[in-house]
């Protein structure tokens, strides 16, 4: 069985480290958009509440529409992150049975 599982341990190592590599860069990534996106959602939320107080539903739609893109945005990215972590973990179960 040893002999069996060798050949695809070896295969599994370079799966692992560009698995390594996509999470260090998807984090990376996940932490400038946060810099970028934070703020704007910020000022996209205080455009939402002026637009709220003055009644004006299409913008308040429009507006909403772009807060919840940005949320669908983020939440997106770190879903990707932890499966990539997730993967990578069970990679390395593998290869240290």
């Amino acid at each position: 069985m040893k002999l069996i599982k060798f050949p695809l341990k070896v295969l599994v190592l370079p799966i692992i480290a560009a698995l390594c590599l996509a999470y260090l860069l998807a984090k990376a990534i996940t932490h400038i958009s946060c810099y970028i996106l934070g703020p704007f959602m910020l000022f996209i939320g205080i455009i939402l509440v002026v637009m709220f107080t003055k009644s004006r539903w299409t913008d308040v739609g429009i507006c909403g529409g772009i807060e919840v893109a940005c949320l669908i945005a983020l939440f997106g990215a770190a879903w990707i992150i932890v499966h990539i972590e997730d993967i990578n973990s069970a990679l390395i179960r593998f290869v240290q049975s």
